[in-house]
């Protein structure tokens, strides 16, 4: 139940709220690797947000890192992944313990 709770704020504050709010938390060329969700890899999201849309559905998602170039998704299940890796090219990463502390 808590963390279905968590995942409906998120999703009522990223619609409700001001999109710079979230700004933050899009980390760009970032590469949160490891700790993926076993089923939890897949092309065809076009943004971070779709990407972050399947991570609000899957029970213990944490965390994304999206690939735009070829709409690759990975969904993690710790806050940023095993390893946070920056300057990594075409790679954006986003943490829902981000998006929930966000102000």
């Amino acid at each position: 139940k808590q963390w279905y709770q968590r995942r409906v704020r998120v999703c009522y504050d990223t619609l409700t709220g001001d999109a710079a709010k979230w700004k933050s938390c899009i980390e760009e060329n970032t590469d949160y690797s490891g700790a993926d969700i076993s089923g939890g890899q897949s092309y065809g999201f076009a943004t971070e947000w779709d990407c972050m849309g399947w991570c609000i559905n899957t029970a213990n998602c944490q965390s994304i890192t999206h690939q735009p170039n070829n709409g690759h998704c990975w969904l993690k299940h710790k806050p940023y992944g095993d390893n946070k890796r920056t300057n990594v090219a075409n790679l954006t990463s986003i943490s829902l313990a981000c998006m929930q502390s966000a102000n």
